[in-house]
């Protein structure tokens, strides 16, 4: 029992570490409650009116203009293909999107298929709130098998599949064209290293203002296992979900004693520093690198239309490009899938790729991890005049080699607080490095196998 009530504790708080697809305008996409409006339930009562019509509830924490958007391929193409299946998209609170959620599955509430990260989908699936399609997802290899490299690891594990991915976060450099010109910096290539990343950031820091060279760049031990890992070093853990133990070897060692360098030197923020300024400081062309999610290109395209910038994704090490995984999808509730799994399954796949086709023309917030449509966000960006942000978002998700960006298990928070405090001394102050990484790691490792 007391497993349990973590896991739905876990699920609900979870929502606060996703990357935000779509909802980062303003106070309107974060005040909808998640119940369906009078409107929509007046043209749901007249659709159960109709005979054979089965209505599905979809809630999403997306903007209203993007949940229009999804509305509009539902009516006019999914349920054009589908007639028997009504779709009504819910606008859902982002602020306690997760505890809505449960709240709604638990008190039976109209919710079949809801937006999940892929941490958040695991947590509700271990608290038997979301539906199992390994079987119906092995039964449709086609289908499974149109989604770009590596975006299912994060919605499987074992034979368990618990959602399928939509939108994918990817990680890379935005940076100020005008700020690197006045320094006679060259722009970064799609190709460029670690190497020139910090070379580029140590010409750009200035100590004595108090300006670092790039903001925003992941020191956690996660960010570190990118730089570790394209240098040839073993992944930090072993999968995306459920991982069974953490590694810690030479390469990210010589991650974190480079890091902590780069700290000392002025180069990067400390692993305390507040970044909460790091996006509005770029937008108002005050910095010339920012580490972000490629939901910034929309950002900027919208709000930002005198800036000078562009975008460069992750850097290679010396054996390669290791990014961080970070999708978002959509899961199903357990207990109402149960009833109908072959309708909720179709609507389930469309809201993962065809979809997309219709609502990322209007928000392109980032590329749908089911490759055949996620062209659309590709053209979008480049008609609007960025074909190099574009091409370094393709560039990513293209990569086979993805990394965990956080732990994806139950006993996540109890292992954060086992490794942050040490960890974070260390990159900040100093310490052997080896000998405290080591330990750390079999502290870790030890209490998961505990579990």
């Amino acid at each position: 029992m007391k497993k349990l009530v973590a896991s739905l504790m876990a699920a609900a708080l979870v929502v606060s570490s996703l990357a935000a697809c779509g909802n980062k305008g303003g106070a309107d996409t974060t005040t909808a409650k998640a119940e369906t409006t009078a409107a929509q339930k007046d043209e749901t009562t007249a659709a159960e009116g109709e005979d054979d019509v089965l209505t599905l509830y979809v809630a999403t924490w997306e903007s209203s203009e993007m949940n229009q958007a999804i509305q509009k391929a539902c009516d006019e193409v999914f349920s054009v293909k589908n007639p028997g299946i009504k779709v009504v998209v819910l606008d859902a609170s982002y602020s306690d999107y997760g505890q809505s959620m449960i709240s709604m599955i638990q008190a039976g509430d109209d919710l079949d298929i809801m937006q999940l990260g892929h941490d958040m989908g695991r947590n509700y699936y271990e608290s038997g709130l979301v539906y199992d399609w390994g079987e119906i997802a092995a039964n449709d290899a086609d289908f499974m098998a149109g989604f770009f490299p590596g975006a299912l690891d994060g919605w499987s594990f074992d034979d368990v599949v618990y959602g399928l991915p939509g939108l994918a976060n990817v990680y890379g450099v935005f940076y100020n064209k005008d700020i690197l010109d006045a320094k006679g910096i060259d722009y970064p290539s799609a190709d460029w290293t670690w190497d020139d990343l910090f070379a580029m950031a140590e010409q750009l820091k200035d100590p004595a203002a108090g300006t670092y060279g790039i903001y925003g760049l992941p020191t956690d031990v996660f960010g570190l296992s990118q730089i570790s890992v394209g240098n040839g070093g073993a992944k930090f853990v072993d999968r995306i979900v459920n991982p069974e133990g953490v590694t810690v070897d030479e390469e990210m060692i010589k991650a974190a004693e480079m890091i902590n360098g780069y700290i000392a030197d002025g180069t990067l923020p400390s692993r305390t520093y507040d970044g909460k300024d790091n996006q509005s400081n770029f937008e108002s062309g005050q910095t010339g690198l920012l580490w972000y999610g490629q939901w910034e290109i929309n950002s900027l395209i919208n709000n930002c239309p005198d800036l000078n910038w562009g975008y460069a994704p992750c850097p290679a090490g010396s054996k390669g490009v290791a990014n961080l995984y970070d999708y978002t999808g959509y899961g199903a509730n357990a207990y109402r899938t149960a009833e109908h799994p072959e309708e909720t399954w179709k609507l389930l796949k469309f809201l993962a790729s065809e979809a997309y086709e219709t609502v990322l023309k209007v928000s392109p917030v980032a590329a749908c991890s089911y490759n055949e449509y996620a062209q659309v966000f590709f053209d979008t960006v480049e008609a609007a005049g960025h074909a190099d942000a574009a091409e370094a978002v393709r560039v990513m998700m293209d990569s086979e080699n993805k990394v965990a960006c956080r732990f994806v298990a139950a006993w996540k928070d109890d292992c954060d607080k086992i490794w942050n405090t040490d960890y974070n001394n260390l990159l900040d102050n100093g310490g052997d490095f080896a000998d405290t990484l080591t330990k750390l790691a079999e502290k870790v490792n030890a209490y998961i196998d505990a579990q």
